[in-house]
C-alpha cells in the first residue's frame, strides 16, 4: 500500500482554504503562490505595523518585534531571484521599483578573478535589498492579490483540532476568534511556537538542533555612490571569524562580522569603534566603511541550525499542518540561503496542494514531505554540513589549533574556495554552490573541476597575506589603532 493510500478513513474534504502563520518573506511567498492557484489564502502575522510604501519607510519606520533578525544583513542569492522571475515575476519589478539593486553574484569579483563576462555568467544575476526592503516589496505585491487576505497585529494562541479527532488540525485559535482552515501553514520562524502547542497531543515533529550558534554583528551604510564593486566574494572567512560585504538597495549595503558564540575574546565586537577597527583589520577594502552608518552595531546571537521533521519516514505526525522557511529548518545565515530556500519550500507546497488537495489535507502532507526530500533537503543538510564545520574549525582556530577532519565533503569544499581564488572556472563553479544554483555533489560530478580542483587539496582556504586571529585580538583590545599584522595587509 503507498503512503497516500493510508489517508482512507480519514476525512478527505478537499483543501479550498488555507491559513498561513507569519508574513514575513517565506509566508508571503508562499500565500501569494497558493493564491494564484486558486486557494483562499490568509495570512496571520503578530506584529502590527504595516510595511512602508517606500524603502525609506521600509527601513526607518516599519517595526517587526517579532522578527530578531529583521535589521540584519540579508542576500537575495540568484536562486531566489530565479524562483521569483519564473514564479512571481512582479515582486522582482517590485523591489526594483522600490531601489533593489541589481546585482551578479559572480562579478562582485574583480575581472581580473572572473576572466571577465562569459556566456551563462547571467545565472548569478539577482536584485537585492535590506531584509525590511524586500520584505516590503512581497508584502505590496500581497495587499493586490485577489484570495490573499494578510491580517497584521493578530496573535495566534493555539491550533484547534478537525471533526475526525486530534490528528488533523483544523484550524487556528486567536485571541479573538477561531478561523477554520483546511490547512495551516507554519511560517513563525526558527522560534516558533506551534511545537509547543502539539506538544500536549503527543504530536509535536521530530526536532534535530545544534548545541553551538554563531553571533553576528552588523551595521547598515549608505553612500551616494553605492557600495564599491569589484572587491571580492560577499563572504569572506578569516581565522575564527567571517565577514560580510553585501550591496544592498538604494545607495546602501551591510556590513557583518560573524564568531562562534563562544568565542569571548570578540564581545567588544558591539561597540561601532571596536567593530570598525576589527573590520578594517580583517584586510577588508576601505571603502566599505567610507559611507555613513545607518545604523549602530547590531548584534544577534543564538542561532543554531534547526531541523524539524512532520513527516518522519515520510508518516505525518499530525495531518492538515505543514511547515516552510526556518519553522522547518533554519540553516547558519552566514550563507545567505534563507530566502532562497524558503521560495524553494513555497513551490513545494504549492505543487503539493496543487496535486493533492482534492483528496483532503493528509495527502497533501504527504506529498509535500516527499517534495521536501527530493527539491530542498539535499541544499539544507548541504548548507548544515559547511556550517558545522565552519563552526567547528572557528573553535580549533580559537584555541590555536588547526581543524581536521575526516569528512571528504569538507576536504572538497576548503579545495574549491582555494582554487577558486586562482581559477576562473573554479570560482565560476565555487559561485554556483554559494548561490544555490548546484549542489556541492552536482558540481564535484564534472571531470574538470575534479581535475582542477586536485592540487588545491590540503591548501589553505586563507589567502597567504589575509590578517590572522592576532590582528583581530590587536584590533578588539585598541581600537584606536591597527596592528602591523593588518597595516601590512591593507597596505
Amino acid at each position: 500500500m503507498s503512503q497516500l493510500d493510508s489517508t482512507r478513513g480519514l476525512d478527505a474534504r478537499p483543501v479550498r482554504e488555507v491559513v498561513v502563520l507569519g508574513a514575513g518573506p517565506t509566508g508571503l511567498t508562499t500565500a501569494l503562490l497558493l493564491a494564484r492557484a486558486g486557494y483562499a489564502v490568509t495570512v496571520l502575522d503578530r506584529d502590527p505595523a504595516e510595511p512602508g510604501t517606500t524603502a525609506d519607510r521600509a527601513w526607518g519606520e516599519w517595526s517587526r518585534p517579532g522578527v530578531n533578525q529583521f535589521r540584519q544583513v540579508h542576500v537575495a542569492l540568484p536562486r531566489w531571484y530565479q524562483v521569483m522571475r519564473d514564479e512571481l515575476p512582479d515582486v522582482g519589478d517590485t523591489l526594483l521599483a522600490l531601489g533593489g539593486r541589481s546585482i551578479n553574484q559572480l562579478h562582485l569579483h574583480p575581472a581580473s578573478a572572473t576572466g571577465g563576462h562569459q556566456d551563462g555568467d547571467e545565472q548569478f544575476d539577482t536584485v537585492t535589498g535590506r531584509r525590511p526592503v524586500i520584505e516590503a516589496a512581497l508584502a505590496a505585491v500581497a495587499a493586490t492579490q485577489p484570495g490573499l487576505t494578510v491580517r497584521r497585529g493578530v496573535r495566534v494562541i493555539g491550533l484547534t483540532t478537525g471533526s475526525d479527532g486530534n490528528r488533523r488540525i483544523g484550524g487556528v485559535r486567536t485571541e479573538e476568534a477561531v478561523l477554520e482552515a483546511d490547512l495551516v501553514v507554519d511560517a513563525t520562524g526558527h522560534r516558533s511556537p506551534v511545537p509547543g502547542w502539539l506538544a500536549p497531543l503527543g504530536l509535536a515533529p521530530v526536532e534535530h538542533r545544534s548545541t553551538v550558534g554563531l553571533t553576528y554583528y552588523t551595521r547598515h551604510y549608505w553612500s551616494p555612490s553605492g557600495p564599491p564593486p569589484g572587491t571580492g566574494g560577499a563572504l569572506t572567512h578569516h581565522p575564527s571569524y567571517s565577514v560580510l560585504t553585501l550591496p544592498a538597495d538604494n545607495g546602501t549595503w551591510g556590513l557583518a562580522l560573524i564568531v562562534s558564540s563562544t568565542d569571548s575574546a570578540t564581545r567588544r565586537l558591539r561597540e561601532a569603534p571596536c567593530w570598525e577597527t576589527a573590520l578594517r583589520a580583517s584586510g577588508v577594502d576601505e571603502r566599505w566603511l567610507a559611507g555613513t552608518p545607518l545604523d549602530d552595531v547590531r548584534p544577534l546571537a543564538g542561532l543554531q541550525d534547526i531541523v524539524r521533521e512532520y513527516a518522519p519516514g515520510g508518516v505525518p505526525v499530525v495531518d492538515g499542518l505543514v511547515a516552510v522557511g526556518d519553522a522547518w529548518a533554519t540553516t547558519s545565515p552566514f550563507l545567505g540561503r534563507g530566502l532562497s530556500l524558503g521560495a524553494l519550500q513555497a513551490v513545494a507546497l504549492r505543487d503539493a496542494v496543487a496535486g493533492y488537495g482534492s483528496g483532503g489535507p493528509r495527502p497533501v502532507v504527504i506529498a509535500y514531505a516527499g517534495l521536501l526530500k527530493e527539491r530542498v533537503e539535499p541544499y539544507v543538510q548541504a548548507t548544515i554540513g559547511f556550517g558545522r564545520h565552519r563552526v567547528a574549525e572557528m573553535a580549533a582556530e580559537v584555541a590555536g589549533q588547526p581543524y581536521r577532519t575526516d569528512d571528504p565533503a569538507w576536504a572538497g569544499s576548503t579545495a574549491l574556495v582555494a582554487g577558486a581564488q586562482d581559477d576562473p572556472v573554479l570560482l565560476r563553479a565555487h559561485t554556483r554552490i554559494a548561490s544555490l544554483l548546484a549542489l556541492p555533489s552536482e558540481v564535484f560530478a564534472d571531470p574538470e573541476i575534479r581535475a582542477r580542483v586536485g592540487p588545491w587539496f590540503r591548501s589553505s582556504p586563507y589567502p597567504p597575506d589575509r590578517p590572522g586571529r592576532t590582528a583581530l585580538i590587536d584590533a578588539l583590545s585598541d581600537p584606536s589603532t591597527v596592528s602591523l599584522t593588518a597595516q601590512g595587509a591593507l597596505s
